[in-house]
């Protein structure tokens, strides 16, 4: 009777989202990436505590004459299982070349640096994460039914949300450290196949298969707007498969900033 028991567990376990989230928990340690689990943070417009799945973090620091140098990435990941209704992108060739700077500008804080805000702004901007040339305006699960698109729009929203919380209330971050950068950007990582779609030269619908899409979120609430507006966000869309390609693209991008601010911060002194 219980080995009955263990393996109609088993196969009811295989049909959640469960085993997926630890081996990710797992993918996320073996890269050296602290992890918390599970983290709740505040939904505003709901007036209620919801859940994130991931708070994953990497460090790094240095003493530069005597004064310790701190940057703190942080991913706020959301996860998906989207086996049965593969995820669509529909993206836009991005012209704006000032739209391309916000996303960045918006997810950090620090404490007092001598080169300033600008000055941290610009070596993000530089060594930083780069947004691609098209980027996802629009989107919908395959085979939902009429266009269906509540789990990607729940996983989007939740993601900034969950960000802007952290940012805000700043739970993990050292302040004893004499100059720190937080820094945080918001990503969703499906289960199933990612497939990006758009109109080519002949406006003809196009598509195919990707393993990430950076996607817009614009989305306005009063709860969010007096502080800080969660709109015209870059939210990274990854697929399991692409994950550790993507966490050694983040690391190569804060080894770049953390020299590109030592290297402005000190050089007068």
């Amino acid at each position: 009777m219980a080995a009955d028991i263990k393996e109609k567990l088993l196969k009811d376990i295989k049909k959640t989202g469960y085993p997926f989230e630890l081996t990710l928990h797992n993918k996320l340690i073996k890269n050296d990436w602290k992890v918390i689990a599970n983290a709740y943070y505040i939904d505003k417009d709901e007036k209620k505590g919801r859940e994130i799945d991931f708070i994953a973090s990497n460090h790094i620091s240095e003493y530069i004459n005597g004064e310790l140098l701190e940057i703190a990435f942080y991913l706020i990941i959301e996860v998906k299982k989207a086996t049965d209704k593969p995820w669509v992108i529909f993206t836009v060739k991005n012209r704006d070349r000032f739209s391309k700077l916000l996303p960045l500008k918006l997810n950090y804080t620090e404490t007092v640096f001598e080169i300033q805000g600008q000055g941290i702004y610009s070596a993000f901007h530089k060594n930083g994460t780069k947004v691609h040339d098209s980027w996802g305006k629009s989107f919908y699960e395959g085979f939902s039914g009429n266009g269906g698109r509540d789990d990607i729009y729940k996983a989007l929203s939740g993601s900034v949300k969950a960000l802007i919380h952290f940012k805000e209330t700043n739970s993990y971050s050292d302040f004893f450290t004499e100059r720190l950068i937080s820094y945080y950007e918001p990503i969703v990582v499906i289960e199933g196949q990612l497939f990006e779609s758009w109109l080519d030269n002949n406006e003809e619908i196009q598509i195919k298969e990707s393993n990430y899409i950076q996607t817009s979120f614009n989305y306005i609430s009063p709860n969010y707007y007096e502080k800080e507006s969660i709109n015209d966000h870059i939210v990274h869309i990854v697929r399991a498969n692409y994950l550790e390609e993507f966490l050694k693209q983040k690391e190569k991008s804060l080894k770049n900033v953390f020299h590109w601010i030592s290297k402005k911060e000190f050089s007068e002194k």
